[in-house]
């Protein structure tokens, strides 16, 4: 058995020989049926089935997870144009310029004394490489979930001094203290005249009200540099195991093969999961 700490072989033949395979004539008809559009949603499966294996920490299941994702990297290469090795070869190469430009500190000769400065230098060579975006906002990609979306924009605005950093923890309690009176005064008003039709502009109104106070807890979060999305999946999945009766496992405990029909042999070779579109 080969020593799983030596260093990892660089030749990827047999992997991408499969593919090959799997996408020519005669190959598998799921596979040569997707489409770019049809891969998205299982590209943000997979990303995070490997996400709760990362929080959960165990290695194996980190490894199969990792393959998955390398799988949808494979099928999307294969997809753009119908050229799968020389779009591939785009990504290889395209990616290894990025690192060398993002990273001058390592390949330029700048310094980079601290985490501080290296993340420094990746935003502004990033900047660089987008100087048609208008805003130093841009560039969060509109699909995020929207926690995850305001953590990641709280995140930009303080690195571009927009916020200051560091906020406040006080100052940002106090704005979260006003948030939630504000909505508590609108939610009282409104039961009081329950009875009346149900008034669209109010429900309006009070939908962007918890909007803020969402917003001001992730904020407040941040300022005490906690993860708002991981603190709130941590209590979530602390309330599924809370709330299910004592003899029932949980939902999230059966595996997705108990859950769907394998793909071509999805369950021994890590092929997209779900439904053939």
């Amino acid at each position: 058995m080969s020593d799983p700490s030596a260093t990892p072989s660089a030749d990827w033949s047999e992997l991408l020989a499969v593919m090959e395979r799997l996408l020519g004539p005669g190959g598998c008809p799921w596979d040569r049926a997707q489409t770019l559009e049809s891969l998205r949603p299982h590209l943000i499966e997979e990303a995070y089935e490997l996400d709760e294996a990362l929080a959960d920490g165990g290695s194996a299941a980190i490894v199969e997870e990792i393959g998955d994702v390398l799988m949808q990297v494979l099928l999307l290469s294969a997809k753009v144009e119908g050229r799968f090795a020389a779009t591939l070869q785009q990504v290889v190469d395209g990616l290894a310029s990025k690192l060398v430009r993002r990273h001058p500190h390592v390949f330029a000769g700048q310094d980079a004394q601290s985490v501080e400065d290296a993340e420094a230098q990746w935003h502004a060579a990033k900047a660089k490489e987008r100087k048609a975006q208008s805003t130093p906002l841009a560039g969060l990609p509109k699909g995020l979930p929207a926690l995850t979306y305001a953590v990641r924009l709280i995140e930009k605005a303080a690195a571009h001094k927009i916020l200051p950093q560091g906020s406040e923890p006080l100052r940002d309690a106090a704005a979260l203290g006003s948030a939630l009176e504000a909505l508590t005064t609108t939610l009282a008003s409104a039961e009081a005249t329950a009875g009346a039709s149900r008034d669209e502009a109010r429900s309006e109104a009070i939908a962007a009200l918890f909007g803020t106070l969402l917003f001001e807890v992730v904020k407040l979060a941040s300022a005490w540099d906690v993860n708002a999305e991981h603190a709130l999946r941590a209590t979530v999945r602390a309330k599924q195991t809370q709330w299910v009766a004592p003899n029932a496992p949980p939902l999230a405990s059966r595996s997705p093969a108990a859950q769907q029909t394998p793909q071509c042999g999805e369950a021994a070779r890590g092929t997209p999961k779900g439904t053939p579109a």
